[in-house]
């Protein structure tokens, strides 16, 4: 006989146990998507967290006014990562949005003083002529002209200034070529021009002209008497009256840029520049003198228009100089002028006492390598 045997569960307690373990699955993925989020907020936070600080400085100093909220700058972390990278970089743009607000402000206020005091001066002497014409007394005629003469004098002179701002904000605005009227032009008889130029000038030094070769380039005729004039007047007054003052123009092989120029040196006698002064030579309005007191005359914008003027040729200027022995600015424009080319400043001081600058046109003289030029960003 053949029996079967039927064994059963009830499955309540199966479906308990499957229904629990579902729950927990549901709570702890909950429960772990959670915590992910919540770690993931914290530590973007904390990874995000020098940017903040980044965003924080950029919004105080774009939200501040004055020149106290350029001096602030970033914490570097050192952890040579891209936030430490950035952290750099915001400092040294601060680095120059600063030295342009100062050079503007100084732009501003030289600019200020220089139109101020031949105002005054003009001023004064027509109040004066005005007061005696006033009280019905006659004046002494000796006394009219001389204020007259003054009068003329510090209107020539606000006059030059006036246009020495035009030309510069030209530059700026156009670049130099805008006032630029190029040809063919022999460098030798220009010399003879501004050497004529330069010795109807008062001066009491011995002004000798080196010019005996033929020197053709294509270039501005009337802007390269206006760099040798600026350069012989410049010479002029910061020579002792027993000194010697050389115009030399020949053709030479440029030694750091190895291309066939035209070389223009001034020459002097003079005292010197001391090497703290030459990176700033060409900045508006600088001078050696630490006071106000302008005892040398000039405007101040000379050697910048100088050097505004010999970039527009594709040329650049060198200044060696010495203490006690004297100075030589040396303006190299190339026989064919380059397109394209960048232009900067290079300061190389070769010892205590003798030091040179140039105002290089190439792109190679960036680096300092050994004894090269080391770059200095104008």
């Amino acid at each position: 006989m053949v029996g079967t045997v039927l064994v059963g569960e009830p499955l309540g307690n199966s479906d308990r146990i499957v229904s629990l373990i579902d729950n927990v699955l549901q709570i702890a993925s909950v429960a772990g998507i959670a915590l992910a989020i919540f770690g993931g907020w914290i530590l973007a936070g904390r990874a995000l967290a020098p940017v903040e600080r980044i965003t924080q400085s950029a919004d105080g100093i774009a939200n501040s006014e004055g020149m106290v909220s350029l001096s602030r700058r970033l914490d570097v972390p050192h952890t040579g990562d891209e936030l430490s990278r950035l952290s750099l970089t915001f400092n040294a743009m601060l680095d120059r949005i600063e030295a342009a607000f100062i050079a503007q402000r100084r732009f501003v206020s030289d600019a200020s003083h220089e139109l101020r005091t031949p105002l005054t001066s003009v001023r004064g002497n027509v109040d004066v002529l005005l007061r005696q014409h006033k009280s019905g007394r006659a004046a002494d005629p000796a006394d009219v002209v001389d204020a007259l003469d003054d009068v003329q004098r510090e209107s020539a002179r606000m006059g030059r200034l006036i246009d020495d701002l035009l030309t510069l904000a030209r530059t700026d605005t156009s670049g130099i070529g805008y006032i630029l009227k190029p040809g063919v032009v022999s460098l030798d008889v220009l010399a003879k021009e501004a050497f004529r130029t330069a010795s109807s000038l008062p001066h009491s030094q011995v002004m000798t002209l080196e010019a005996n070769e033929p020197v053709t380039i294509n270039g501005d005729g009337d802007r390269l008497v206006q760099v040798m004039i600026i350069l012989l007047d410049n010479a002029v007054r910061y020579t002792p009256p027993d000194g010697r003052i050389v115009l030399r123009v020949t053709q030479a092989t440029d030694a750091r840029e190895g291309m066939a120029c035209a070389r223009i040196d001034v020459e002097d006698t003079g005292p010197g520049i001391a090497t703290e002064h030459l990176p700033h030579l060409f900045e508006r309005f600088y001078r050696a003198e630490n006071s106000r007191t302008r005892s040398a005359g000039g405007t101040g914008l000379g050697l910048s228009i100088a050097l505004a003027i010999v970039r527009g040729h594709g040329g650049w200027i060198d200044v060696e100089t010495a203490a006690g022995v004297g100075t030589t600015f040396t303006v190299w424009l190339p026989l064919v002028v380059p397109e394209g080319e960048a232009t900067q400043l290079a300061l190389s001081p070769t010892d205590g006492t003798v030091a040179t600058l140039a105002a290089n046109a190439s792109p190679t003289a960036t680096d300092p390598v050994g004894d090269a030029p080391a770059a200095v960003s104008r």
